[in-house]
């Protein structure tokens, strides 16, 4: 096993030597992603590829309240409504909370809104050539609740491609915007 946060480590499994790589839900519970951006540049190919997927920062943070109101029109129906409330965005943070329902410990949680988290990819090296916001499927019957099935328009995940700019060097002082999310 090697941490990712750790370029030596990292670099051990050869530098120049991979086409892409990927992170998966991993990167807001890490406390730092520069280091890891920064060691990719280095790991990747040239024309290298990283991708990676989030709870999406805007819409499933620590800071949000997942809502559903029922209501009742003029002509006796009832209408559902579903949503977010995000009362705090901007600002980069870290939270304790529950990464799963159930869990038997809360575990840091890091919130960085995409400026921050699509500024560490830029100040790496990396362009950004893809961004998907996946929502999920309509359920068949509406329900006045607040699981993320029951909010189509919702997305809770977001999913990035970046790829490595051919000479490029991780700008310096990246590292002070990842700082600012420490608990």
């Amino acid at each position: 096993m090697l941490d990712a946060a750790e370029d030596g480590a990292l670099l051990s499994l050869g530098a120049r030597r991979f086409d892409k790589a990927v992170c998966t839900m991993a990167l807001m519970d890490m406390p730092e992603i520069n280091p890891l951006l920064s060691t990719l540049t280095r790991a990747l190919k040239p024309s290298g590829a990283f991708a990676f997927s989030v709870a999406h920062p805007c819409f499933h943070s620590a800071a949000i309240q997942r809502f559903a109101e029922m209501y009742e029109e003029e002509a006796g129906r009832h209408i559902i409504r579903t949503g977010v409330k995000v009362s705090s965005y901007l600002t980069p943070f870290a939270k304790k909370t529950e990464g799963i329902i159930g869990q038997p410990e809360p575990q840091y949680c890091y919130h960085r809104p995409l400026h921050v988290l699509l500024g560490s990819c830029f100040a790496s090296g990396f362009v950004v050539d893809g961004i998907e916001e996946p929502g999920l499927p309509k359920p068949e019957k509406r329900r006045a609740a607040v699981r993320w099935d029951d909010m189509p328009e919702i997305p809770p995940v977001l999913v990035v491609r970046a790829k490595l700019e051919e000479g490029s060097q991780p700008r310096a002082g990246a590292d002070a915007e990842d700082r600012a999310a420490q608990p």
